[in-house]
């Protein structure tokens, strides 16, 4: 069928199809405005209530012409120009980069329009998800009770896919009543936020306050130390320029994030001095006097370390059993560019290291705390490299994914070969708990824990239990 690739992809991750109702049904229409009631009722001291579109569609229709039906009744419900949609454009296939390494597509940015797909699914379902929300809160029983609570509706548009965006928001622009505040969550990652920022334009026409979503870290680099310092400073100052009135951050941990969680806030609050370094203002803070340029230096090569491995090295972070299962089946990441990632923060850890000994205070704790996670970083990575090396051989004997009844093993002399790389992958990832469990003192830092030893630990020796069960026995 028409744009199934995004679809497929999620079936693939989790194992669960997603399922879109009809939004136009009235008895999906009277479930959303109950459920609504019910938060109002259980949320006394709620000021705001948004409503969010899920990340990714499974809404597809089977032909162009049955899209630019859809199009045209939305077009015509809320008096909209013609042309405001651009299915010409909606409708252009995606070509891989021929500059990127090969990689499995499932380690590619999820929600994203996959090559091969177009951008008529993703376009159409935020259109719809605009329509269906404005009908959520035009509902009569929603609307009074918002109006005696005095609590603000808004909107938010979770599409982390540039294209998407530059072609739904003439539409989503011309859509919104006046006033009504919308938010965007359009990319991952505060840079490339950033560099879609142009597009959000047809937004500002000063008639509805304008929300920016942003990150203090990618989740799929979760299980690496992240700075974003420049990165974060950058979108913070843009949106100011195009005239954004407030920004949100997300972040799945507290602890780690120290340095991007001050450079956003301090950002936000100081948005006007565009020719500040604020990088240069939160090392002086935390380490001052002659360390303040190892700081800065270690910081910043610390970002160039975040972006590498977010753009060549996608997921290779993500928790749970994302590395072991999805994002190194074939072809798997590229060695030279794991190396890369290794050095880059082996040596990161160096400096850290060299900065906790001209530091004082919790200065020197700070530059302690991210020594030992740079080389955690670096510890991963590799463990990723070995895991490659045991797996993927592995593939051409019918022996992955594991328990394959059918699978032509190896000789015992390749065998010995793949176990002593499972076990070396095993070892480094035992190495990362045992260094992260002496800084563990938050339920976030808990749960990072928990996760690596289920989606990382269990896995890794799974493969070279079952490696080693099948090494002749002496």
């Amino acid at each position: 069928g028409q744009s199934s690739l995004t679809n497929d992809w999620q079936k693939g991750w989790s194992g669960t199809n997603l399922a879109d109702a009809d939004v136009r049904n009235p008895v999906v229409l009277d479930i959303a405005v109950e459920r609504c009631l019910a938060l109002l009722d259980a949320f006394p001291d709620l000021n705001e209530l948004q409503l969010i579109s899920r990340e990714g569609t499974a809404w597809k229709q089977e032909t162009f012409a049955a899209y630019a039906a859809e199009f045209e009744r939305i077009r015509q419900r809320f008096g909209l120009p013609e042309g405001i949609f651009n299915l010409e454009l909606m409708s252009e296939i995606v070509v891989e980069d021929p500059q990127s390494i090969e990689m499995n597509p499932r380690a590619h940015p999820y929600w994203t329009v996959l090559p091969g797909d177009d951008y008529l699914a993703t376009c159409c379902g935020s259109i719809r998800f605009i329509e269906f929300a404005l009908d959520i809160l035009n509902d009569p029983r929603l609307a009074a009770a918002l109006n005696q609570r005095g609590v603000q509706p808004s909107l938010a548009i979770y599409s982390p896919n540039p294209k998407t965006i530059q072609l739904i928001t003439p539409g989503v622009a011309a859509m919104l009543p006046e006033g009504m505040k919308i938010s965007y969550l359009a990319d991952y990652g505060a840079r490339d936020i950033t560099d879609g920022l142009d597009d959000w334009r047809p937004l500002f026409n000063g008639k509805r306050p304008v929300q920016m979503i942003s990150w203090l870290e990618f989740d799929g680099c979760m299980m690496l130390t992240q700075g974003w310092c420049h990165s974060l400073d950058e979108n913070v100052k843009k949106a100011h320029r195009l005239g954004i009135k407030s920004i949100g951050f997300n972040h799945w941990r507290v602890r780690s994030l120290e340095h991007n969680a001050w450079v956003a806030a301090s950002a936000c609050f100081d948005a006007n001095k565009q020719d500040r370094d604020i990088l240069h203002a939160y090392c002086a803070s935390l380490y001052g006097g002659h360390a303040l340029q190892l700081a800065h230096d270690a910081y910043a090569q610390l970002e160039q370390a975040t972006l590498f491995t977010k753009r060549h090295t996608y997921n290779i972070g993500f928790t749970t059993s994302w590395v072991f299962h999805q994002s190194t089946e074939p072809p798997g990441y590229s060695w030279t560019y794991l190396e890369q990632a290794v050095q880059q923060y082996t040596r990161i850890s160096a400096l850290f290291d060299e900065l906790s000994t001209v530091s004082a205070g919790w200065g020197r704790q700070q530059a302690l705390y991210l020594r030992d996670l740079c080389r955690m970083s670096a510890g991963h990575i590799q463990a990723v490299f070995h895991l490659q090396n045991a797996k993927l051989p592995l593939v051409g004997f019918k022996a992955w994914p594991l328990g394959n009844p059918r699978a032509a093993w190896p000789a015992p002399e390749l065998l010995e070969v793949l176990y002593a790389q499972a076990e070396k992958a095993l070892r480094l990832e035992e190495d990362y708990m045992r260094v992260y469990s002496q800084w563990v003192e938050t339920c976030d830092e808990q749960g990072q824990l928990a996760m690596h030893q289920q989606g990382v630990i269990e896995p890794f020796r799974l493969l070279a239990e079952v490696i080693q069960s099948h090494l002749p026995r002496e």
